[in-house]
């Protein structure tokens, strides 16, 4: 503190978590979460606040990793849900919002490994997995939308999908294991397109994996 305004730095090199057990709020998401274990890492903040000005406040975050996630469907989403084996998620940056844009969220590299899930499609269409996530409520006027994040690279790897459609006559049923997608930019930079992989094998095909590539922008 002093006469060029005042400044803050906090840094937390680990903070380890286990046995976690989490509540949704259903105005939120409706669903309830477990973890076995989850790592965060190299956690920085720093505020600068210049005399007579305006705050400006950064976080990052240099990886977290968790195991064994549960997500059980409560209220509507009674009986969808899924889990997840494993999640590193590294290179992460919260910049401040400005007069001319909002908070932006900045990811180096997400990696998920041994994704399950199952659900189905009612004979009215709706997606049962949908129901996790209640409607959104109309935002407020003249507050700014937030910007999707930008991530430099995305894996998921060893996922299973299983669909069931009630929709049709017969009722009919798919399985995609093992299913892999990855995303990369491919210069490198946080928020260019990014190239997208998809490979997988349905209802246990001993050959032919389906496989896609596109380019998405994030």
């Amino acid at each position: 503190y002093g006469d060029a305004g005042a400044a803050l730095d906090a840094r937390l090199p680990r903070l380890a978590l286990s046995g976690l057990a989490v509540g949704g709020r259903p105005e939120l998401f409706r669903a309830d979460g477990k973890v076995a274990s989850l790592a965060v890492t190299d956690i920085a903040a720093s505020v600068r606040m210049p005399p007579g000005g305006t705050a400006d406040s950064r976080v990052g975050v240099g990886g977290v990793t968790l195991t064994d996630l549960a997500v059980t469907g409560t209220g509507p989403a009674k009986g969808e849900g899924g889990s997840l084996r494993s999640a590193t998620v590294t290179g992460i940056r919260l910049l401040p919002a400005t007069s001319s844009s909002p908070s932006q969220l900045e990811v180096a590299d997400i990696r998920l490994a041994g994704l399950a899930l199952a659900t189905s499609r009612a004979p009215n269409g709706d997606i049962g997995l949908l129901k996790l996530i209640p409607p959104q409520r109309t935002a407020r006027q003249g507050a700014a939308a937030a910007g999707l994040p930008k991530v430099g690279a995305f894996s998921l790897t060893d996922a299973t999908l299983r669909f069931t459609d009630r929709a049709v006559k017969p009722v009919t049923s798919w399985t995609v294991t093992p299913l892999s997608i990855t995303a990369r930019s491919r210069d490198g930079t946080l928020g260019s397109p990014l190239t997208l992989d998809l490979s997988g094998r349905l209802n246990g095909a001993t050959s032919g994996a389906a496989v896609a590539r596109n380019r998405v922008n994030p």
